[in-house]
């Protein structure tokens, strides 16, 4: 959510108002410790040594013929990688601990080449792997969701190619796509690639994850969310408007559009508007602070629900 999502109608009471941003502020806290460690998403950790996390081949694979293959696919050796997988070689072995395997390996190490052999040697992109999040917490994600977040698009477009899911979740809820779409809307490298890599491949735009759908996550951004609208948003559209209308865009105000982009900014979110109401919104949006906060609660028990479950801590969506 935006900052402009923050700001309450002049008719919701105080007391409401108050608890109302606090629920937003601890769900926006939520969100932060439960993203992909900083120091290590969007770069490779790969690190010029042959190291991922590191560690070395040697040191991460027991199998001799899987740690010659890690470091051919490292090196886009296709050769030595068919003569490997010949010789027995499993192009989805992991490590003892489940935290990498061989296509994770060569994410790392950003070798398109290397990881197009793979998939072709059936290496499977969805493979659940784990990794120590901030704090030391584990949690999973898939070699779809490490390559969401990276900055060569090649290689998220390879795996799509080869039945990568895009709806990919790492564990603690954040999607593939809510990964993509805040490398676009905060201008990191590789833009919005990543993002319209997943929506060209059929990524689920109507779901929610850690109780918001990506329109939702997308507030403010109201070229993207009349794309999705375009694309056959329709999830909770009622929201979608309430926090249309609480965001300060659809404001008169003739001094705040003195600059180009706030216009810019206006003008898009008229339209959103109006294609809300084409799809039935009724504006004033009938959704109190009441009501959000109750939302909030539900979905703080389905995800505590979901935690108890096996491997729930490390997946929960």
């Amino acid at each position: 959510m935006t900052l402009s999502d923050l700001r309450e109608s002049k008719h919701v009471k105080n007391n409401v108002k108050i608890l109302f941003l606090l629920s937003i502020l601890l769900l926006s806290a939520s969100e932060v410790f439960c993203m992909p460690n900083s120091s290590d998403s969007t770069a490779s950790i790969y690190n010029g040594r042959n190291e991922v996390y590191g560690l070395t081949a040697e040191q991460t694979f027991k199998d001799v013929k899987t740690v010659a293959l890690a470091k051919a696919a490292c090196k886009g050796d296709i050769e030595t990688m068919a003569r490997l997988i010949k010789q027995g070689a499993d192009p989805n072995a992991k490590d003892v601990k489940n935290s990498i395997n061989v296509l994770g390996w060569a994410i790392e190490c950003e070798d398109v080449e290397g990881i197009e052999a793979l998939l072709k040697a059936e290496a499977d992109p969805n493979t659940r792997l784990i990794r120590i999040g901030p704090g030391g917490a584990p949690y999973s994600y898939t070699p779809v969701c490490r390559a969401a977040e990276m900055y060569n698009p090649k290689m998220l477009k390879m795996l799509l190619k080869y039945k990568g899911d895009p709806n990919a979740v790492f564990g603690g809820g954040n999607s593939a796509l809510w990964v993509a779409f805040t490398a676009g809307a905060f201008q990191e490298q590789p833009g919005w690639d990543n993002y319209y890599s997943l929506l060209n491949a059929g990524v689920d735009i109507n779901r929610r994850y850690r109780g918001e759908t990506i329109a939702e996550t997308a507030s403010g951004h109201y070229a993207k969310i009349a794309e999705l609208l375009e694309r056959g948003y329709n999830n909770r559209l009622d929201h979608l408007g309430w926090q249309l209308e609480r965001s300060g865009w659809l404001d008169e105000n003739a001094d705040l559009y003195k600059d180009p982009s706030n216009l810019e900014n206006h003008r898009l979110a008229l339209k959103v508007k109006a294609m809300l109401e084409e799809r039935g919104v009724k504006f004033p949006v009938p959704i109190s602070a009441r009501d959000m906060l109750k939302e909030f609660a539900e979905e703080d028990v389905r995800r505590a629900e979901n935690a108890k479950k096996p491997g729930g801590e490390l997946m929960n969506p």
